[in-house]
């Protein structure tokens, strides 16, 4: 008995050490053994990091606009420091990216060791989100949602940190630091995908209510606490997002953030406006797990429109209108095309709002594997099994969240600001459409939830077993 408390006090005292070092070697041959093909999106990143990194940040402006910055200045960044390597910059990129893994991950035991979750879960988490097929493809593959990665547990922390400053009387000092930090994040996140910016405003709502309530109550200095964040952060996020726009209206003539979106949102209402049949309803229902599930029982034209493809090919006269006012008309068309079927949008909605949480796949693409891996990641039972179970325990998760915040949603702050991150991603995503890769932002999320509610369903049976 005294060898066996021995060697599991051992295992526990180099655990972490393991992890890592399996993580890192298997990280290091991933490196030298992946390609980073340049297809769809990534031919944009690639040539818009490349304008960056022989043009300056002007030609940036001038040739726009472009998609969000953040992105294509790695791809910059690596591409002058694999310069001076003398090597290819994806070999660059790949270590720049496990660099992000990697960070997430630490800022992952930092969530879940104040939420109080045990190490042995902990570790566990920690462990799957370094080898998770899908968080390594967003680190080998040259799309944007790495980047991403950090700063969401990043903006939770400090939110959850800013709520427990505010309310317990804290000096304001840490508020005012806490405050820029979190506008700068989120500066950050709407520099990687401009969706972000929409989340930031979600995000600070329920500062902006309690302030008012504060206010009614006349509680005085939480309501001055209250708008320093609410004040310091917005300058901050706002004057970072506006100088993009007029950046981009003084070099190219587009008041705009980045290349509009609005043309994805209005192939999205368009589709979601059009008559439905019940096998249209049913095929779109079955592409949640994943579209391999739909072509089971539908048919590859019927998979096809109810995938994300049918939002792409409407038919829409978005060329004909001046090139300064098709931002307003495309509004204006989503508005109008929302309101002549609210219930069909809503249905569709909800329908893509499901897709997110399957956000674990070995079939996202946009890498090249070793044959082995390769075999491995196709094989049926890893393709669809892991897609489904990984799906079925974070709704799971996210259920168990939403009904515990219920109860305690003032002790907790860090898990409610978890729940509101990915409830806010979630909703923007469901106006338009979800693919896999949409949902990997908010993947360290999703962990959080898991590995929480892992934490205390094993409380509750311990504590029964005392009782």
């Amino acid at each position: 008995m005294a060898k066996q408390t021995l060697s599991l006090s051992i295992l526990k005292k180099i655990s972490w050490p393991l992890i890592f070092i399996f993580c890192f070697t298997y990280w290091a041959f991933l490196i030298t053994h992946t390609t980073m093909p340049i297809q769809f999106d990534s031919i944009e990143y690639e040539n818009t990091g490349r304008i960056i990194y022989q043009n300056g940040w002007l030609d940036f402006f001038r040739t726009g606009p472009h998609r969000e910055l953040l992105y294509p200045s790695l791809i910059a960044l690596a591409m002058a420091s694999a310069k001076s390597l003398s090597v290819n910059y994806q070999l660059v990129l790949k270590i720049f990216q496990v660099a992000f893994l990697f960070s997430t991950q630490l800022l992952l035991i930092v969530v879940l060791k104040k939420i109080n979750v045990r190490d042995s879960i902990i570790k566990t988490a920690v462990f799957y989100f370094g080898i998770s097929p899908a968080t390594i493809n967003a680190a080998f593959s040259v799309y944007y949602e790495i980047v991403a990665f950090p700063f969401v547990v990043i903006a939770v922390l400090l939110l959850g940190s800013l709520w427990s400053d505010i309310h317990q009387k804290k000096e304001y000092k840490p508020i005012l630091g806490k405050a820029l930090l979190f506008g700068l994040c989120f500066s950050l996140l709407a520099y990687g995908r401009e969706v972000f910016i929409y989340v930031y405003y979600f995000l600070v709502l329920p500062f902006c209510i309690s302030a008012l309530k504060s206010l009614f109550k006349r509680h005085k200095e939480i309501f001055y606490r209250h708008i320093i964040l609410i004040i310091l952060s917005f300058a901050l996020f706002f004057s970072a997002t506006s100088y993009i726009k007029l950046m981009n209206a003084r070099y190219n003539g587009n008041p705009v953030f980045c290349k509009t979106h609005w043309g994805i949102l209005l192939g999205s209402a368009s589709k979601r406006s059009q008559p439905i049949s019940y096998r249209i309803i049913a095929s779109h229902i079955a592409t949640i797990p994943g579209n391999g599930v739909c072509r089971w029982f539908f048919s590859e034209k019927e998979c096809h429109y109810a995938d994300w493809f049918g939002s792409t090919e409407q038919d829409l006269p978005v060329s004909a209108v001046p090139k300064d006012h098709q931002e307003w008309q495309e509004a204006r068309w989503v508005l109008e095309k929302t309101l002549s079927h609210p219930f069909q949008y809503l249905f569709f909605s909800i329908v893509e709002s499901l897709k997110m949480p399957f956000w674990e796949s070995t079939q996202i693409g946009y890498v090249g594997y070793p044959e082995s891996i390769t075999k491995f990641y196709n094989h049926p039972s890893v393709r669809f099994g892991l897609r489904l179970s990984l799906g079925l325990i974070t709704i799971t998760a996210l259920l168990f969240l939403t009904f515990y915040l219920g109860r305690r949603q003032a002790k907790e702050p860090v898990l409610f600001f978890v729940w509101l991150t990915i409830m806010a991603y979630t909703f923007l995503y469901s106006l338009c459409y979800v693919v896999t890769r949409y949902a990997l932002p908010i993947a360290a999320m999703y962990m959080v939830c898991i590995a929480f509610s892992m934490e205390m369903i094993i409380r509750q049976r311990r504590l029964k077993c005392i009782l």
